[in-house]
């Protein structure tokens, strides 16, 4: 995925990161929706938003993908990051299903099969649920040992 002359893109309409994170400055505590997400808009705050949220980019929006993976129209919101356990260093590919049934979409498939190809990835699948979040976990078969799993399931949990 990684894409080195990707050309950064503009959020647009999409609001996508207005749910997952957990975002004191704006007064949300929890994977609901952020009281200045406006659907179809954007931020009401988007000129004075907090710090995380002026920091914060999808790897859509950092020019990754297809211009059709924005995470409103995907359902899904991806998030690139390394993980060190020990000498090993992974990268982890973080979807989040923000519409019910999109890690099933053909597309949402294609990444996670794409991702996997390739070494030292490892994908987790996060979704809100009811209690709190739940988190799949996967990587190629074999990619990673048992205390590296273990390692990784504390950190994202």
């Amino acid at each position: 995925m990684p894409n080195a002359n990707a050309e950064k893109r503009s959020c647009g309409p999409c609001t996508a990161c207005c749910k997952p994170w957990i975002v004191p400055e704006a007064g949300k505590f929890d994977a609901n929706w952020c009281q200045y997400r406006v659907a179809g808009k954007g931020c009401s705050l988007y000129v004075d938003r907090p710090e995380e949220c002026r920091l914060f980019e999808c790897l859509w929006k950092q020019g990754q993908g297809d211009v059709n993976d924005r995470p409103d129209k995907l359902g899904v919101i991806l998030v690139g990051t390394e993980h060190a356990i020990g000498l090993r260093t992974f990268s982890v590919l973080v979807m989040w299903e923000m519409e019910e049934g999109a890690f099933l979409k053909p597309r949402a498939q294609q990444i996670v099969n794409y991702t996997l190809g390739l070494s030292n990835m490892v994908v987790i699948r996060m979704r809100s649920i009811p209690s709190g979040y739940e988190h799949e976990y996967l990587s190629a078969p074999n990619a990673l040992t048992a205390h590296e799993w273990s390692a990784l399931r504390t950190f994202f949990s």
